[in-house]
């Protein structure tokens, strides 16, 4: 299933450029392990590793650069604004996307999530 989420690049940038209105639904109607693939494949682009099991956590593999770098990603590609911190505190791909999900701002988690896992590979 992760080869909808690369481009050429290894971004998902492009994925964005074609994510449509229409493609949206509501965070509630995602399965949490949609968001968990959208966020390890970022730990994955920040870390330049092939694998990278959910439960791991980012400081296992990076430091401090890593997580700003990982912070830059979310803002960029989500949307959500996260800090330092919310990163420090959830370490792991699993306990990030959960705390991504309840942040008031996750408008666009629902947006790539949806488009990546459902027309992205089309």
């Amino acid at each position: 299933m992760e080869k909808i989420f690369y481009v050429d690049d290894g971004t998902l940038s492009e994925c964005l450029v074609h994510a449509k209105k229409s493609d949206i639904k509501n965070i509630s109607e995602l399965d949490m392990d949609n968001v968990v693939q959208v966020v390890t494949i970022l730990f994955k682009m920040v870390l330049k590793l092939d694998f990278i099991d959910k439960d791991s956590e980012l400081f296992e593999y990076g430091d401090s650069i890593q997580a700003m770098k990982l912070m830059n990603l979310i803002e960029k590609y989500l949307g959500v604004n996260v800090t330092i911190s919310d990163i420090f505190l959830n370490p792991s791909a699993k306990t990030l996307a959960s705390f991504l999900i309840n942040k008031k701002d996750n408008f666009y988690i629902a947006r790539v999530c949806d488009f990546l896992l459902n027309e992205g590979g089309k």
